[in-house]
């Protein structure tokens, strides 16, 4: 099996050391990796080009594609038509992967047939707003990978016709569901971890869950998935509230309640109290921006 490591980046800086420094450390290393930078104006692309020599070492070929103004799906897409290889992982900028990321990923897919492997992640949280965010952090669904850990054969990237690159988020949700239509076959590889880094502060975290609303709400999600059922269950939830809500005015508290009380279960720390608190906020944003996309023309 030959992998080609994808990602896409866009003034990492650090980070960007920080994800060639944990695809290096890999046990299993990949034949090539290939990075698109969106058009980066600080030195991200200088420093992925100086990990280019230092890889070779190990056989891994880097390639730098720079795309000024692409967003994430035709960065992902570039780095796919552009990749030599018939397996292909991907793995978000702001994120490093553990030292036996790739290996789970190529053993689960050799020992199930799979064509999909949907990896894992988990937050980087370093500061209190970053614990906060990460309080709420699941692992991934094995149904709906996020392609900031994930394993996928270049056919099947085909057969979808790439990301849906009119998806500014989401992307990943409906290339899936289209994988899937396909006969794509999904597998999870539950030890095939990322570091995920939080947002810098909570405003762009609730703005991050609105644009991952919008998202889904564009790509016009189903309810034929895992992860399509619990948005659309949290859409009929949400209007049978309202429609309660509007005779009971004394359940509005409720939802702050109930989020205070799961935000302990989940975190018995102050940043559990914060993101209890804030759950119901980041369910508005979620459902308000899932709106606006069902309402956006495609």
């Amino acid at each position: 099996m030959k992998i080609t490591v994808i990602s896409t980046l866009l003034n990492e800086g650090n980070n960007a050391d920080f994800l060639m420094q944990s695809l290096f450390n890999q046990k299993r290393m990949p034949e090539e990796i290939v990075v698109v930078d969106g058009g980066s104006t600080d030195n991200t692309v200088e420093r992925l080009k100086s990990w280019k020599k230092k890889f070779s070492t190990k056989d891994t070929m880097v390639r730098i594609l720079q795309a000024e103004g692409t967003n994430i799906a035709r960065g992902r897409n570039l780095a796919t038509e552009q990749a030599r290889h018939p397996w292909i992982a991907s793995i978000d900028g702001g994120c490093t992967a553990e030292k036996d990321w790739l290996e789970k990923l190529e053993k689960k897919a050799e020992s199930t047939q799979a064509d999909v492997v949907s990896g894992n992640f988990r937050p980087r949280s370093e500061n209190f707003s970053e614990k906060v965010q990460g309080v709420f952090v699941r692992i991934s669904a094995k149904d709906n990978p996020s392609s900031r850990s994930i394993m996928f054969k270049k056919l099947f990237w085909k057969r979808a016709g790439g990301y849906p690159e009119k998806l500014y988020t989401g992307e990943d949700t409906l290339f899936n569901a289209t994988m899937k239509a396909k006969g794509a076959k999904f597998v999870f590889a539950p030890g095939a971890m990322v570091n995920w880094g939080m947002r810098p502060n909570l405003k762009k975290w609730l703005k991050q869950f609105f644009l991952y609303g919008y998202g889904d709400g564009m790509a016009r999600i189903k309810s034929d998935t895992a992860y399509g059922k619990k948005v659309w269950t949290l859409v009929a939830g949400f209007y049978a509230f309202v429609a309660a809500a509007i005779f009971y005015p004394i359940l509005l508290p409720l939802p702050f309640l109930g989020g205070l009380l799961y935000g302990l279960k989940r975190k018995f720390a102050p940043e559990g109290v914060i993101a209890g608190i804030l759950y119901p906020l980041r369910l508005l944003v979620f459902l308000v921006g899932f709106h606006k996309g069902l309402l956006t023309k495609s």
